[in-house]
């Protein structure tokens, strides 16, 4: 959970850095950038205790990436090289389909910076895959079935997309995204279910219940 907060935070400040453009908003960028070293360097120094490459592990570094892009500190490269070459560049392991190519969003951005093929090779395998199953009947939700995929799904194929050249991978995220969209949106709130579980939940007051992580702007 707490390394969750540690990519929000890193990923949020590398966007208001970004909007940082004139000269009296440049303290304003510095201290947001502190902030985001100080975050992850507290991160390094206190890691949690699982040091695999699952979802929750992945979002995190979706951050490091984030400040990486924003500072091009080589040390904060290194990190997520580190953790590339520890798990192979290999896919996740969770039995949520989309969750097991989260890391695949890291293993991308390192592969833009040096296009080495191993370094997407088994994230476009894993999609290349699910692809395949889909198109052989399987239901297209299948792993897609909860609001958080939208964050977790999309952009690893958008960049899979941009890495190979290859329009199916674009194909596949259009349709699997509006899927889930019709599925879980409710249009009289604007906001996302959870999952299916939740759409005849109330609250102790008779209101619908959302998923406030998945309605996060």
């Amino acid at each position: 959970m707490f390394e969750r907060i540690v990519a929000m935070a890193i990923g949020i400040s590398a966007v208001q850095a970004a909007w940082a453009a004139s000269p009296e908003d440049e303290k304003t960028a510095q201290a947001v950038v502190d902030l985001m070293v100080k975050v992850n360097r507290y991160q390094r120094e206190h890691p949690w205790r699982e040091t695999d490459r699952g979802w929750i592990r992945a979002t995190y570094y979706t951050g490091v990436m984030g400040l990486y892009r924003t500072t091009k500190d080589p040390a904060v490269l290194e990190q997520a090289l580190a953790w590339a070459n520890k798990h192979g560049w290999q896919a996740g392991r969770e039995s949520h389909l989309v969750n097991a190519n989260t890391c695949g969003q890291t293993w991308l951005e390192l592969y833009f910076l040096d296009p080495q093929p191993k370094r997407i090779k088994h994230a476009r395998a894993y999609a290349d895959k699910r692809i395949a199953q889909v198109a052989a009947g399987e239901a297209i939700q299948k792993g897609w079935d909860y609001v958080d995929t939208l964050y977790v799904g999309p952009p690893t194929c958008a960049m899979l997309g941009k890495a190979t050249g290859e329009k199916k991978y674009y194909d596949y995220m259009h349709q699997t995204y509006w899927e889930v969209v019709d599925h879980l949106f409710d249009k009289e709130y604007g906001l996302f279910y959870r999952d299916k579980k939740y759409f005849d939940a109330k609250t102790d007051s008779g209101k619908k219940v959302f998923w406030s992580q998945g309605n996060e702007p």
